[in-house]
């Protein structure tokens, strides 16, 4: 597994409550896009790739939302929903590895 500083374990462990809370319909996906967005921006010493992979999933929420806010009234429709989902399980895994490391 990929080593990662004790700040950037604490973000990661953050983005993955957050994508449970998410999950649990506890927040909205405009929270858990602003939430995901501060905490990656606030990753320190990940390898790029991992971050550039997390950053794409964080991309397909926003792009799905930023659409239905636009062009929707704010509805998402179930293609958008497939999306959100595809990208929430993709951010469950890619967060896996470092899930309450500390």
């Amino acid at each position: 597994m990929i080593k990662a500083s004790e700040n950037d374990l604490r973000q990661l462990n953050l983005m993955t409550d957050c994508v449970a809370q998410f999950k649990a319909g506890s927040i909205p996906l405009r929270q858990l896009i602003t939430t995901i967005e501060a905490l990656l921006k606030m990753l320190g010493s990940l390898d790029q790739e991992t971050r550039k992979r997390l950053r794409e999933q964080w991309e397909i929420l926003e792009q799905v939302y930023s659409y239905a806010q636009a062009m929707r009234d704010g509805r998402i429709d179930a293609d958008g929903e497939k999306l959100i989902n595809r990208a929430v399980t993709l951010l469950d895994s890619l967060l896996k590895p470092w899930e309450k490391e500390q």
